[in-house]
């Protein structure tokens, strides 16, 4: 039940940031993309054995994010709101483009890695080097 209360007010928050956005795409001061990471379950290389993730706290998530919109439209900035499965490929294509943009990751973490998606519900470590990488602007030739 929590969860689909979250998911429902999340997608409430994203349609009403989306409406405003919309109203003047070429005034816009910001995207917000919300990337959420919620594997399944993941199988440990030592012990060949599955184990399960804990559920992450998306509705408190909600809450802040929605307060956040409010204030910013209070203050007349305009930011779209985005939402995509965390996973290496399209965090990839988010650090590509250019724009102005903001980035809200929820995952599970590791001193050695964040654990996305795989896209199918399985988790995809992404080492800190790899992240850093993608935190790196590109290196000229």
């Amino acid at each position: 039940k929590k969860e689909v209360a979250a998911s429902q007010r999340f997608l409430e928050l994203t349609n009403a940031s989306q409406k405003v956005a919309k109203t003047n795409k070429d005034n816009l001061d910001g995207v917000l993309t919300i990337f959420q990471s919620a594997p399944l379950s993941y199988v440990n290389p030592e012990t060949h054995r599955q184990h399960f993730f804990p559920l992450l706290d998306f509705a408190h998530e909600v809450q802040v994010l929605k307060k956040a919109m409010k204030d910013a439209r209070r203050i007349g900035k305009r930011v779209r709101v985005e939402t995509e499965i965390a996973t290496v490929d399209r965090l990839s294509a988010f650090f590509a483009q250019g724009g102005r943009k903001i980035l809200h990751l929820s995952c599970h973490g590791h001193p050695d890695y964040l654990v996305l998606e795989t896209g199918f519900g399985s988790a995809h470590p992404l080492p800190v080097k790899d992240l850093k990488r993608f935190l790196s602007p590109a290196k000229k030739k």
